[in-house]
C-alpha cells in the first residue's frame, strides 16, 4: 500500500478495541492517544521472530525508549518491576513503597467511565471515556486512587481532564488523592503513609 492509502486505512480504525490479524504471525492493534484528544495515535504491531527482518526493512522504526508529552523529568518510557509496567522511575518507587507495606494495588489500570447525566463533566455528550489510573489501592476493605502528578498536570487542559475524571470516579465512590511527582520520588514511604492514613 502507498503511504496515503495506509494512513487512510488506519484513520478509520483508530478506535479502542480494534485488533486485526494481518496474517497468522502478524497482528495489529490500536493503542490510544496517550497525550489526550487531538494528539498522536499509537498502534501496536505484534509479530514473531520470522517476521522481524521483513517488518524492520519495510517500515520506518526507531528501536528506542518511546517518549511522550506526558513524561515527567525521568521520561515516560515503560519501566518494569515485579511483572508490572510503569511510566516512570517515580511510579516504581511508589510501587516499592506500597509493596513494602504489603498493600494490594493495581498499577496503570485502564477502564471506561460512564459519562451519562453529567452536564459539566460531559459537555461533549459522550457515552463513555477511557481512563488510566496510576495506582488503584485496596486497604481496609476500601479502595482509593493514588495519582503521581508530573509537570504536565499543571497545564490547563490537563487540569480540566483531571478534575473531570476525579468527579466522575467520585460519583462511583472512588476517591482520588494526588501527590506531586517530586514528593513521590524523594519521599515515597512518606507519601504512601499519608495516603494510607486517608483511608
Amino acid at each position: 500500500m502507498q503511504d496515503a492509502t495506509i494512513s487512510d486505512w488506519l484513520n478509520i480504525r483508530n478506535r479502542t478495541g480494534f485488533y486485526k490479524e494481518l496474517s497468522p504471525n502478524l497482528h495489529l492493534a490500536y493503542g490510544d492517544q496517550r497525550d489526550g484528544h487531538s494528539s498522536q495515535h499509537w498502534w501496536k504491531l505484534f509479530f514473531n521472530d520470522d517476521y522481524k527482518p521483513s517488518v524492520l526493512s519495510h517500515i520506518k522504526i526507531e528501536i528506542s525508549l518511546v517518549k511522550s508529552q506526558n513524561s515527567s523529568d525521568d521520561s515516560n518510557s515503560q519501566y518494569q518491576w515485579g511483572g508490572l509496567n510503569f511510566r516512570s522511575k517515580t511510579e516504581v518507587r511508589i510501587a516499592h513503597a506500597l509493596h513494602s507495606q504489603r498493600i494490594l494495588f493495581f498499577a496503570n489500570s485502564r477502564a471506561y467511565m460512564d459519562l451519562t447525566d453529567l452536564p459539566i463533566s460531559n459537555s461533549d455528550n459522550q457515552a463513555k471515556e477511557r481512563v488510566e489510573i496510576d495506582f488503584l489501592v485496596f486497604y481496609k476493605q476500601k479502595c482509593m486512587i493514588l495519582e503521581v502528578d508530573g509537570v504536565h498536570h499543571q497545564e490547563a487542559s490537563q487540569k480540566t481532564r483531571d478534575y473531570r475524571r476525579d468527579r466522575v470516579l467520585l460519583r462511583d465512590g472512588i476517591r482520588t488523592v494526588r501527590f506531586d511527582a517530586g514528593e513521590c520520588y524523594n519521599r515515597p514511604i512518606d507519601v504512601v503513609t499519608e495516603f494510607l492514613n486517608l483511608f
